[in-house]
């Protein structure tokens, strides 16, 4: 398999998920911090007490975080590619 076709199918998609589940986190952790929600988390477990007190009023904030999280993560992917397409570094590898 050609590092073109890698990219152009499984590897784009891979790249999209892991942003997006990196940035889905950062704003997760914003969202919860700007609403008060987080009471003393250790930091051996940073995601296990997060969802015991949701201030449900930050809820709006939350899709907001989401809406901009996947069009940053779209539009970086966009760039990407672009840039891929014209050094041509990873389309002319074999």
């Amino acid at each position: 398999m050609k590092t073109n076709e890698f990219l152009n199918k499984k590897g784009k998609i891979m790249i999209f998920i892991i942003l997006f589940f990196l940035g889905l986190m950062q704003g997760l952790s914003i969202f919860l911090k700007a609403t008060n929600s987080i009471i003393d988390i250790p930091k051996v477990y940073p995601f296990s007490i997060y969802f015991f007190k949701i201030n449900w009023a930050g809820l709006p904030y939350m899709i907001i975080f989401l809406v901009r999280q996947t069009m940053h993560t779209s539009i970086f992917m966009m760039h990407l590619k672009l840039k891929i397409l014209k050094n041509g570094w990873l389309l002319s590898a074999k």
